[in-house]
């Protein structure tokens, strides 16, 4: 029931800005980012597709157990699903594990044991194309819809989008979040972290 109402309520989180510069006092900044779950709405937009780059993180390689792209109007739709002719792609793919996959990153399972995670300290980004071009307005992603692990969540990263693969257009970022609280570890991407 918990998770029909955290969906729910992403309904709910105002719009992403795709320019965090003109944030104001009448365009509070969103809330931070958790790991259970994340919505990022924004004005519609025609897309067939999406990147998520990772830019930094709370410590070591960025991790997502899921990745939810939604058309716009009255019966949205998770056009991100691999099971809905959707394909993934990635900078890359952490080594040697059989749970960390970029075929997870859009399999519509949820957790850590079903995710994909970058092989790069602090960054990476993922990409999905949908069988063709739809209107969205909304991104669901979590690093673990569980709540088991906390690590690895991304804490600076933009959403864009794009209808041939060229000329991508920012959907939503980090940039109009609040700040991961200051408590925690924070991972910059970096060149010469192998």
């Amino acid at each position: 029931r918990l998770a029909d109402i955290e969906e729910r309520l992403a309904d709910f989180e105002p719009l992403a800005s795709s320019d965090p510069s003109k944030i104001s006092s009448t365009n509070a900044p969103r809330s931070a980012v958790h790991p259970r779950l994340n919505a990022e709405r924004f004005t519609p937009i025609t897309a067939r597709r999406l990147r998520f780059t990772v830019t930094r993180t709370t410590d070591a390689e960025p991790c997502l157990d899921e990745l939810e792209v939604f058309t716009s109007g009255p019966n949205p739709r998770n056009i991100a699903l691999s099971s809905s002719g959707a394909k993934a792609r990635a900078s890359g793919v952490y080594p040697n594990s059989e749970i960390h996959r970029l075929e997870h990153v859009n399999d519509g399972a949820y957790g850590n044991g079903r995710s994909w995670i970058s092989n790069e300290r602090g960054a990476g980004w993922v990409e999905l194309e949908f069988p063709e071009e739809a209107p969205i307005d909304k991104v669901v992603w979590s690093r673990d819809r569980e709540e088991k692990f906390k690590d690895r969540l991304p804490v600076e990263y933009r959403i864009e989008v794009s209808t041939a693969g060229e000329d991508w257009k920012m959907a939503a970022s980090s940039g109009d979040r609040q700040p991961y609280p200051p408590d925690t570890k924070v991972q910059r991407a970096s060149k010469f972290d192998h």
